[in-house]
Protein backbone atom coordinates (compact mmCIF):
# COMPACT_ATOMS: atom_id res chain seq x y z
CA UNK A 1 0.00 0.00 0.00
CA UNK A 2 1.79 3.64 -1.06
CA UNK A 3 0.63 6.45 0.80
CA UNK A 4 -3.03 8.07 0.78
CA UNK A 5 -3.59 10.04 -2.37
CA UNK A 6 -5.84 13.09 -2.43
CA UNK A 7 -8.92 11.30 -2.02
CA UNK A 8 -7.39 9.95 1.10
CA UNK A 9 -7.27 6.57 -0.14
CA UNK A 10 -4.78 3.97 -1.04
CA UNK A 11 -3.32 2.60 -3.89
CA UNK A 12 -2.69 -0.95 -4.31
CA UNK A 13 0.96 -1.97 -6.23
CA UNK A 14 1.75 -5.09 -6.50
CA UNK A 15 5.63 -6.72 -6.64
CA UNK A 16 5.57 -7.90 -10.10
CA UNK A 17 9.39 -8.31 -10.30
CA UNK A 18 9.76 -12.25 -10.98
CA UNK A 19 7.64 -11.91 -14.26
CA UNK A 20 9.39 -8.66 -14.72
CA UNK A 21 12.71 -10.06 -15.27
CA UNK A 22 10.65 -12.70 -17.69
CA UNK A 23 10.09 -9.62 -19.84
CA UNK A 24 11.81 -8.85 -22.92
CA UNK A 25 11.81 -5.10 -23.66
CA UNK A 26 9.27 -4.04 -25.71
CA UNK A 27 10.33 -2.29 -28.99
CA UNK A 28 11.53 1.36 -29.53
CA UNK A 29 8.54 2.43 -31.38
CA UNK A 30 6.26 1.55 -28.55
CA UNK A 31 7.91 4.86 -26.99
CA UNK A 32 5.93 6.79 -29.35
CA UNK A 33 2.50 5.61 -27.41
CA UNK A 34 4.33 7.62 -23.83
CA UNK A 35 5.07 10.72 -24.97
CA UNK A 36 6.61 12.57 -21.84
CA UNK A 37 4.81 15.68 -20.68
CA UNK A 38 7.89 17.58 -21.55
CA UNK A 39 7.95 17.13 -25.01
CA UNK A 40 3.69 16.55 -25.01
CA UNK A 41 3.38 20.31 -23.86
CA UNK A 42 4.77 21.69 -27.11
CA UNK A 43 2.19 20.62 -28.92
CA UNK A 44 -0.19 23.08 -27.36
CA UNK A 45 -0.86 26.74 -28.48
CA UNK A 46 -0.80 30.33 -26.75
CA UNK A 47 -3.97 31.69 -25.66
CA UNK A 48 -5.86 28.20 -25.46
CA UNK A 49 -8.79 27.46 -22.97
CA UNK A 50 -7.82 23.86 -21.10
CA UNK A 51 -10.04 21.36 -19.41
CA UNK A 52 -9.16 17.91 -18.12
CA UNK A 53 -9.88 14.23 -17.38
CA UNK A 54 -8.52 11.52 -15.58
CA UNK A 55 -9.85 8.11 -16.03
CA UNK A 56 -10.56 6.07 -13.11
CA UNK A 57 -8.44 2.30 -12.71
CA UNK A 58 -7.31 3.20 -16.21
CA UNK A 59 -4.81 0.11 -16.19
CA UNK A 60 -7.78 -2.19 -14.97
CA UNK A 61 -9.80 -1.34 -18.32
CA UNK A 62 -7.52 -4.08 -20.19
CA UNK A 63 -7.77 -7.60 -19.50
CA UNK A 64 -5.26 -10.07 -19.71
CA UNK A 65 -5.70 -13.29 -22.37
CA UNK A 66 -6.91 -16.63 -20.83
CA UNK A 67 -3.20 -17.91 -21.88
CA UNK A 68 -1.44 -15.05 -20.04
CA UNK A 69 -3.00 -14.98 -16.81
CA UNK A 70 -0.97 -17.86 -15.20
CA UNK A 71 1.88 -15.07 -15.52
CA UNK A 72 0.15 -12.80 -13.31
CA UNK A 73 -0.41 -15.21 -10.24
CA UNK A 74 -0.25 -14.75 -6.67
CA UNK A 75 -0.57 -15.92 -2.77
CA UNK A 76 -1.67 -14.57 0.49
CA UNK A 77 -2.97 -15.76 3.46
CA UNK A 78 -6.77 -17.43 4.20
CA UNK A 79 -8.58 -16.81 6.80
CA UNK A 80 -7.82 -19.56 8.27
CA UNK A 81 -3.91 -19.25 7.84
CA UNK A 82 -3.72 -21.45 4.99
CA UNK A 83 -1.83 -20.22 1.68
CA UNK A 84 -4.60 -19.26 -1.22
CA UNK A 85 -3.89 -18.76 -4.67
CA UNK A 86 -5.25 -16.24 -7.35
CA UNK A 87 -4.43 -15.11 -10.75
CA UNK A 88 -4.79 -11.29 -11.99
CA UNK A 89 -6.82 -10.65 -15.00
CA UNK A 90 -7.02 -7.12 -15.44
CA UNK A 91 -3.45 -5.62 -16.05
CA UNK A 92 -2.19 -3.80 -12.60
CA UNK A 93 0.16 -1.25 -11.90
CA UNK A 94 3.71 -2.92 -10.93
CA UNK A 95 4.21 -5.05 -14.74
CA UNK A 96 6.83 -3.12 -16.49
CA UNK A 97 4.78 -3.36 -19.42
CA UNK A 98 1.09 -1.67 -18.10
CA UNK A 99 2.37 1.80 -18.93
CA UNK A 100 2.86 1.20 -22.73
CA UNK A 101 -0.01 -1.41 -23.23
CA UNK A 102 -2.08 1.30 -21.37
CA UNK A 103 -1.18 4.24 -23.84
CA UNK A 104 -1.09 2.36 -26.83
CA UNK A 105 -4.87 1.35 -26.03
CA UNK A 106 -5.86 5.24 -25.01
CA UNK A 107 -4.40 6.20 -28.29
CA UNK A 108 -6.26 3.80 -30.70
CA UNK A 109 -9.39 4.63 -28.73
CA UNK A 110 -9.50 8.60 -29.37
CA UNK A 111 -7.14 7.48 -32.72
CA UNK A 112 -10.32 5.83 -33.99
CA UNK A 113 -12.95 8.01 -32.10
CA UNK A 114 -11.71 11.56 -32.63
CA UNK A 115 -9.25 11.76 -35.16
CA UNK A 116 -10.25 15.06 -36.48
CA UNK A 117 -9.37 16.33 -33.24
CA UNK A 118 -6.14 14.97 -31.83
CA UNK A 119 -4.10 17.72 -32.15
CA UNK A 120 -6.39 19.34 -29.64
CA UNK A 121 -5.49 16.58 -26.87
CA UNK A 122 -2.84 15.87 -25.18
CA UNK A 123 -2.98 12.27 -23.22
CA UNK A 124 -0.27 11.39 -20.32
CA UNK A 125 -1.25 7.84 -19.04
CA UNK A 126 -4.58 8.32 -17.92
CA UNK A 127 -5.13 12.08 -18.07
CA UNK A 128 -6.49 13.93 -20.71
CA UNK A 129 -5.92 17.37 -21.40
CA UNK A 130 -8.23 19.27 -23.93
CA UNK A 131 -6.95 22.88 -25.14
CA UNK A 132 -8.51 24.65 -27.97
CA UNK A 133 -8.37 28.71 -28.62
CA UNK A 134 -12.48 29.07 -28.65
CA UNK A 135 -14.09 27.96 -25.23
CA UNK A 136 -17.18 26.67 -26.65
CA UNK A 137 -15.55 24.38 -29.06
CA UNK A 138 -12.92 22.98 -25.85
CA UNK A 139 -16.35 21.91 -24.47
CA UNK A 140 -17.58 20.12 -27.20
CA UNK A 141 -14.11 18.14 -27.73
CA UNK A 142 -13.96 17.48 -23.75
CA UNK A 143 -17.88 15.92 -23.82
CA UNK A 144 -16.66 13.88 -27.13
CA UNK A 145 -13.72 12.56 -25.33
CA UNK A 146 -15.52 11.78 -22.21
CA UNK A 147 -18.56 9.77 -24.32
CA UNK A 148 -15.83 8.15 -26.17
CA UNK A 149 -14.23 6.74 -22.89
CA UNK A 150 -17.73 5.49 -21.61
CA UNK A 151 -18.79 3.93 -24.67
CA UNK A 152 -15.88 1.48 -23.88
CA UNK A 153 -16.48 0.84 -20.30
CA UNK A 154 -14.21 3.28 -18.42
CA UNK A 155 -15.35 5.71 -15.83
CA UNK A 156 -14.90 8.95 -15.53
CA UNK A 157 -15.83 10.44 -11.58
CA UNK A 158 -17.22 14.00 -11.96
CA UNK A 159 -14.50 15.60 -9.63
CA UNK A 160 -12.22 14.33 -12.01
CA UNK A 161 -13.41 16.55 -14.83
CA UNK A 162 -12.27 19.67 -15.12
CA UNK A 163 -14.68 21.83 -17.17
CA UNK A 164 -12.52 24.49 -19.71
CA UNK A 165 -10.97 27.26 -17.96
CA UNK A 166 -7.79 29.80 -18.85
CA UNK A 167 -5.96 28.20 -16.41
CA UNK A 168 -5.60 24.63 -15.26
CA UNK A 169 -3.55 22.65 -13.28
CA UNK A 170 -2.04 19.70 -15.00
CA UNK A 171 0.21 16.53 -13.73
CA UNK A 172 1.73 19.27 -11.69
CA UNK A 173 2.22 21.91 -14.22
CA UNK A 174 0.20 25.13 -14.40
CA UNK A 175 -1.12 26.22 -17.57
CA UNK A 176 -2.19 29.96 -18.72
CA UNK A 177 -2.84 31.25 -22.05
CA UNK A 178 1.09 32.35 -22.30
CA UNK A 179 2.83 29.46 -20.95
CA UNK A 180 3.52 26.65 -18.39
CA UNK A 181 5.33 26.64 -15.28
CA UNK A 182 5.49 24.42 -12.37
CA UNK A 183 2.31 24.23 -10.17
CA UNK A 184 1.70 25.68 -7.07
CA UNK A 185 1.13 22.07 -5.50
CA UNK A 186 4.01 20.47 -7.11
CA UNK A 187 6.11 23.40 -5.78
CA UNK A 188 4.65 23.29 -2.13
CA UNK A 189 6.17 19.32 -2.62
CA UNK A 190 9.12 20.09 -4.36
CA UNK A 191 10.22 22.64 -1.44
CA UNK A 192 8.89 20.11 1.37
CA UNK A 193 10.98 17.53 0.14
CA UNK A 194 14.14 19.58 -0.01
CA UNK A 195 13.95 21.01 3.29
CA UNK A 196 15.44 18.06 4.63
CA UNK A 197 18.86 16.96 3.00
CA UNK A 198 18.63 13.14 2.42
CA UNK A 199 20.45 9.95 4.44
CA UNK A 200 20.77 6.86 2.07
CA UNK A 201 21.42 6.58 -1.92
CA UNK A 202 17.67 5.92 -2.41
CA UNK A 203 16.54 9.01 -0.66
CA UNK A 204 18.97 11.34 -2.69
CA UNK A 205 17.91 9.93 -6.02
CA UNK A 206 14.31 10.13 -4.99
CA UNK A 207 14.90 13.73 -3.80
CA UNK A 208 16.81 14.35 -7.30
CA UNK A 209 13.80 12.74 -9.38
CA UNK A 210 11.36 15.01 -8.05
CA UNK A 211 13.41 17.81 -8.67
CA UNK A 212 14.85 16.71 -12.23
CA UNK A 213 10.46 16.76 -12.77
CA UNK A 214 10.25 20.36 -12.01
CA UNK A 215 13.87 21.12 -13.59
CA UNK A 216 12.72 24.14 -14.96
CA UNK A 217 12.36 26.36 -11.99
CA UNK A 218 16.29 26.51 -11.88
CA UNK A 219 16.09 28.76 -15.07
CA UNK A 220 19.40 29.65 -16.57
CA UNK A 221 17.51 32.36 -18.25
CA UNK A 222 16.65 33.64 -15.13
CA UNK A 223 20.16 32.87 -12.98
CA UNK A 224 22.40 31.57 -15.62
CA UNK A 225 23.84 28.13 -15.82
CA UNK A 226 25.45 28.11 -11.94
CA UNK A 227 21.78 28.74 -11.21
CA UNK A 228 20.68 25.83 -13.66
CA UNK A 229 19.96 22.30 -11.82
CA UNK A 230 22.35 20.47 -13.78
CA UNK A 231 24.90 22.68 -12.26
CA UNK A 232 23.64 22.57 -8.81
CA UNK A 233 22.85 18.83 -8.83
CA UNK A 234 26.64 17.50 -9.84
CA UNK A 235 27.93 16.99 -6.46
CA UNK A 236 25.28 14.95 -5.84
CA UNK A 237 25.04 12.92 -9.15
CA UNK A 238 28.81 12.66 -8.87
CA UNK A 239 28.20 11.18 -5.68
CA UNK A 240 25.43 9.02 -7.05
CA UNK A 241 28.27 7.52 -9.81
CA UNK A 242 30.68 6.64 -7.46
CA UNK A 243 28.65 4.80 -4.62
CA UNK A 244 26.41 2.80 -7.89
CA UNK A 245 30.10 1.72 -9.23
CA UNK A 246 31.48 0.76 -5.82
CA UNK A 247 28.12 -1.70 -5.48
CA UNK A 248 26.50 0.14 -2.55
CA UNK A 249 23.24 -1.11 -2.10
CA UNK A 250 19.87 1.38 -2.17
CA UNK A 251 20.10 1.78 1.70
CA UNK A 252 23.59 2.87 2.03
CA UNK A 253 24.43 5.50 4.35
CA UNK A 254 25.73 8.83 2.12
CA UNK A 255 29.31 10.21 2.93
CA UNK A 256 28.05 13.52 3.79
CA UNK A 257 30.30 16.39 4.11
CA UNK A 258 29.90 20.07 5.00
CA UNK A 259 30.25 20.90 1.57
CA UNK A 260 27.15 18.88 0.28
CA UNK A 261 25.66 20.85 2.94
CA UNK A 262 26.23 24.04 1.54
CA UNK A 263 25.72 22.29 -1.83
CA UNK A 264 22.03 21.28 -0.86
CA UNK A 265 21.15 24.62 0.85
CA UNK A 266 21.83 26.13 -2.49
CA UNK A 267 19.96 23.92 -4.11
CA UNK A 268 16.65 24.26 -2.17
CA UNK A 269 17.40 28.33 -2.52
CA UNK A 270 18.07 28.04 -5.99
CA UNK A 271 14.75 28.54 -7.33
CA UNK A 272 13.87 31.19 -9.63
CA UNK A 273 11.08 29.87 -11.60
CA UNK A 274 9.95 31.43 -14.92
CA UNK A 275 7.48 31.20 -17.86
CA UNK A 276 7.92 28.79 -20.14
CA UNK A 277 5.68 29.80 -23.58
CA UNK A 278 3.94 28.17 -25.82
CA UNK A 279 4.56 28.10 -29.22
CA UNK A 280 3.53 25.77 -32.54
CA UNK A 281 4.91 25.63 -35.70
CA UNK A 282 1.21 26.35 -36.78
CA UNK A 283 1.82 29.92 -34.97
CA UNK A 284 4.59 30.45 -36.91
CA UNK A 285 4.73 33.52 -38.77
CA UNK A 286 6.84 35.25 -41.55
CA UNK A 287 7.86 37.40 -38.81
CA UNK A 288 8.96 34.56 -36.28
CA UNK A 289 12.85 34.99 -34.93
CA UNK A 290 14.70 32.77 -32.75
CA UNK A 291 17.18 33.62 -30.84
CA UNK A 292 19.77 30.54 -28.81
CA UNK A 293 21.87 31.67 -26.19
CA UNK A 294 24.33 29.97 -24.19
CA UNK A 295 26.66 29.45 -21.22
CA UNK A 296 28.87 27.64 -19.62
CA UNK A 297 30.29 26.67 -16.44
CA UNK A 298 33.08 23.78 -15.65
CA UNK A 299 30.38 21.16 -14.61
CA UNK A 300 27.39 22.20 -16.46
CA UNK A 301 26.10 24.11 -19.43
CA UNK A 302 22.51 25.46 -20.42
CA UNK A 303 20.98 27.07 -23.48
CA UNK A 304 17.83 29.03 -23.94
CA UNK A 305 15.63 29.65 -26.65
CA UNK A 306 13.90 32.90 -27.46
CA UNK A 307 10.76 34.00 -29.71
CA UNK A 308 11.42 37.07 -30.90
CA UNK A 309 9.30 39.39 -33.67
CA UNK A 310 11.90 39.74 -36.49
CA UNK A 311 10.72 43.15 -37.17
CA UNK A 312 12.00 44.11 -32.98
CA UNK A 313 15.05 42.26 -33.36
CA UNK A 314 16.34 43.60 -36.19
CA UNK A 315 15.00 47.01 -36.18
CA UNK A 316 17.62 47.23 -32.44
CA UNK A 317 20.31 44.95 -33.75
CA UNK A 318 20.69 47.20 -37.23
CA UNK A 319 21.56 50.16 -34.63
CA UNK A 320 24.02 48.10 -32.60
CA UNK A 321 21.54 47.75 -29.17
CA UNK A 322 20.98 44.20 -28.85
CA UNK A 323 22.34 43.65 -25.50
CA UNK A 324 24.38 40.27 -24.47
CA UNK A 325 22.21 39.39 -21.60
CA UNK A 326 18.99 37.57 -20.69
CA UNK A 327 16.80 40.95 -19.33
CA UNK A 328 16.58 42.49 -23.42
CA UNK A 329 15.51 39.14 -24.92
CA UNK A 330 12.80 38.07 -22.34
CA UNK A 331 11.66 41.87 -22.06
CA UNK A 332 11.33 41.80 -26.28
CA UNK A 333 10.74 38.05 -26.60
CA UNK A 334 9.47 34.50 -24.72
CA UNK A 335 11.23 31.71 -23.05
CA UNK A 336 9.89 28.50 -25.33
CA UNK A 337 12.44 25.87 -24.38
CA UNK A 338 15.39 25.33 -22.12
CA UNK A 339 18.45 23.13 -22.20
CA UNK A 340 20.60 21.49 -19.35
CA UNK A 341 23.40 19.58 -19.43
CA UNK A 342 25.96 18.14 -17.24
CA UNK A 343 29.22 17.47 -18.50
CA UNK A 344 31.14 14.26 -18.95
CA UNK A 345 34.56 13.80 -17.38
CA UNK A 346 35.99 14.61 -20.89
CA UNK A 347 33.51 17.25 -21.69
CA UNK A 348 35.17 18.88 -18.80
CA UNK A 349 38.46 19.34 -20.61
CA UNK A 350 37.11 21.47 -23.29
CA UNK A 351 37.70 24.52 -23.23
CA UNK A 352 35.25 27.21 -22.09
CA UNK A 353 34.28 28.80 -25.77
CA UNK A 354 34.07 25.49 -27.07
CA UNK A 355 31.70 24.27 -23.87
CA UNK A 356 29.22 27.24 -25.42
CA UNK A 357 29.46 25.97 -28.72
CA UNK A 358 28.92 22.30 -27.70
CA UNK A 359 25.97 23.23 -25.45
CA UNK A 360 24.24 25.45 -28.82
CA UNK A 361 24.77 22.69 -30.95
CA UNK A 362 23.26 19.95 -28.59
CA UNK A 363 20.83 22.50 -27.57
CA UNK A 364 19.54 22.89 -31.36
CA UNK A 365 20.18 19.16 -32.07
CA UNK A 366 17.66 18.50 -29.57
CA UNK A 367 15.18 21.49 -30.80
CA UNK A 368 15.75 20.84 -34.73
CA UNK A 369 12.26 19.01 -35.26
CA UNK A 370 10.57 22.60 -33.58
CA UNK A 371 13.13 24.93 -35.40
CA UNK A 372 12.41 23.76 -38.70
CA UNK A 373 8.86 22.96 -39.12
CA UNK A 374 8.77 26.63 -37.62
CA UNK A 375 10.64 28.02 -39.94
CA UNK A 376 9.57 26.36 -43.08
CA UNK A 377 5.69 26.51 -42.18
CA UNK A 378 5.93 29.93 -42.65
CA UNK A 379 7.08 29.97 -46.36
CA UNK A 380 10.66 28.73 -46.27
CA UNK A 381 14.13 30.05 -45.50
CA UNK A 382 13.98 32.19 -48.36
CA UNK A 383 10.54 32.90 -49.78
CA UNK A 384 10.20 34.62 -46.04
CA UNK A 385 12.68 36.92 -46.37
CA UNK A 386 11.23 38.56 -49.98
CA UNK A 387 7.58 38.49 -47.61
CA UNK A 388 8.96 41.08 -45.33
CA UNK A 389 8.92 44.78 -45.46
CA UNK A 390 12.50 46.48 -47.28
CA UNK A 391 13.45 47.68 -43.36
CA UNK A 392 13.19 44.18 -41.81
CA UNK A 393 14.00 42.11 -44.44
CA UNK A 394 17.62 41.83 -43.76
CA UNK A 395 19.27 38.63 -45.36
CA UNK A 396 22.34 38.75 -43.80
CA UNK A 397 20.40 37.68 -40.53
CA UNK A 398 19.50 34.42 -39.88
CA UNK A 399 15.87 33.65 -38.59
CA UNK A 400 18.01 31.22 -36.13
CA UNK A 401 20.60 34.03 -34.20
CA UNK A 402 22.72 32.20 -31.77
CA UNK A 403 24.42 35.02 -29.37
CA UNK A 404 27.29 33.53 -27.58
CA UNK A 405 31.08 35.50 -26.40
CA UNK A 406 31.90 32.43 -28.83
CA UNK A 407 29.60 32.31 -31.29
CA UNK A 408 32.53 33.91 -34.17
CA UNK A 409 34.20 31.61 -33.27
CA UNK A 410 32.32 28.77 -34.60
CA UNK A 411 31.09 30.90 -37.56
CA UNK A 412 34.96 30.83 -39.12
CA UNK A 413 34.26 26.99 -38.47
CA UNK A 414 31.48 26.22 -40.33
CA UNK A 415 32.80 29.03 -43.22
CA UNK A 416 36.19 26.61 -43.28
CA UNK A 417 34.66 23.47 -43.36
CA UNK A 418 30.34 23.75 -44.62
CA UNK A 419 31.59 22.95 -48.01
CA UNK A 420 33.48 19.50 -47.25
CA UNK A 421 30.96 18.53 -44.82
CA UNK A 422 27.94 18.79 -46.74
CA UNK A 423 28.25 15.05 -48.67
CA UNK A 424 29.25 13.73 -45.93
CA UNK A 425 26.53 11.28 -44.01
CA UNK A 426 27.17 11.01 -40.68
CA UNK A 427 24.98 12.31 -38.32
CA UNK A 428 26.58 15.07 -36.95
CA UNK A 429 28.65 16.15 -39.85
CA UNK A 430 24.96 16.04 -41.55
CA UNK A 431 23.67 18.41 -38.79
CA UNK A 432 26.77 20.83 -38.87
CA UNK A 433 25.41 21.58 -42.84
CA UNK A 434 22.08 22.24 -41.87
CA UNK A 435 23.88 24.77 -38.76
CA UNK A 436 25.75 26.57 -41.16
CA UNK A 437 23.11 26.85 -43.33
CA UNK A 438 20.25 27.98 -41.56
CA UNK A 439 21.75 29.51 -38.25
CA UNK A 440 23.74 33.01 -38.23
CA UNK A 441 26.65 33.94 -35.84
CA UNK A 442 27.12 37.45 -35.66
CA UNK A 443 30.40 38.57 -34.67
CA UNK A 444 31.69 39.62 -31.74
CA UNK A 445 28.30 38.24 -30.34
Amino acid sequence: LTAENVQKHYRLVLDHRPVNECCAPLESTWAGYQVPISEGIDSVGAGAWFGSIDVKDAYFMLRYGPEDERYFGFSFWGADGSVRYGVHRSMVMGWCNASFWWSWAFWNLLDTALPEVAKFLLVYVDDVLVWHPVRETCSRILAAVLHAIRVVGGEVPPHKVKLPASEIDFVGLHLTPQGYTVSDSALAELRSVLAQPPTTLRGLRVKLGVAQYCRNLWNPAVSGVEGSLSHLTAPFTDMIGRMTAAGARKSAKLPWTPDHDLAWRRLAGGISGGLIGFHRSEDSTPYTQFVVTSDASPVAGAATLYLLDRRVFLESFGAGEVPMDSDWLSQKGLVVALWMHKWSRAERRYDISDRELYAICKALFAWRHRILECLYRSGGASDVLDNLSEDAGRQDVGRLVAMTDSTATLGRMLARNSYTLKPCTTRDKRWLSWLSDLGDFPEGG
